[in-house]
């Protein structure tokens, strides 16, 4: 049963957490915008959890699990991020620019992201995590970019029994398309390594953006 509560509480918190709806290029001072996304977990999952002993059966309890993100920027180069989702995560990110080349339309920067989620599952206190990912953006013209983030995630779940039981290192990748000006789709695909295995996550947003260059 224990092992049932970890590993259901390693997927709700990834399903939140993987995919990169920003770009490498953080807003400027007085630029906003809404995110609301949408995150699922498909087929691999069901290989992971089986190869865990853990009956198929249970796999139709797995969210598809939307989230809502503010983001604004506040100085040259960077930008900050609050997001929620409706599992009760809660996380804050800092988009730091490092690389900006308007003649060739790439973008790099980091973005690292704390955060803490509270399920309430039997034996379960509050998991911490947090991630380093690098943002990598290419923009083709002035509606469309692709960006690639790969990232080191660390977790601290606090459960009441062994923490070496835990993997407490993940490796994920995202890769996201958007297109649009002022309201923005965002269509992406992740993979984090969930024990010896690697999940697959799909997911779709929207980005609202407002406010004026400061």
């Amino acid at each position: 049963m224990k092992k049932l509560i970890y590993l259901v509480t390693v997927v709700l918190f990834c399903s939140c957490s993987v995919t990169q709806y920003h770009t490498a290029k953080p807003l400027k001072k007085g630029e906003k915008q809404i995110v609301v996304g949408l995150d699922s977990y498909i087929a691999p999952t069901v290989q992971i959890i089986a190869k865990q002993g853990i009956n198929n059966n249970f796999v139709s309890a797995l969210p598809i699990n939307p989230n809502l993100q503010f983001n604004w920027g506040t100085k040259k180069n960077k930008d900050r991020t609050i997001s929620l989702s409706v599992l009760g995560q809660l996380s804050y990110a800092v988009n730091y620019g490092l690389v900006n080349n308007e003649d060739i339309k790439f973008s790099m920067s980091v973005r690292p992201e704390v955060g803490l989620l509270a399920v309430p599952l039997q034996n379960q206190e509050v998991s911490y995590w947090a991630k380093t990912p690098l943002l990598f953006t290419k923009e083709f013209g002035e509606k469309s970019s692709f960006t690639f983030s790969p990232s080191l995630l660390f977790a601290y779940t606090g459960y009441k029994y062994a923490v070496s039981k835990h993997q407490n290192v993940f490796f994920s990748s995202s890769f996201a398309f958007h297109y649009g000006n002022k309201g923005r789709l965002v269509v992406g695909f992740s993979f984090i390594n969930f024990k010896n295995n690697f999940s697959q996550q799909l997911s779709i947003g929207y980005i609202f953006k407002f406010g004026s260059v400061k």
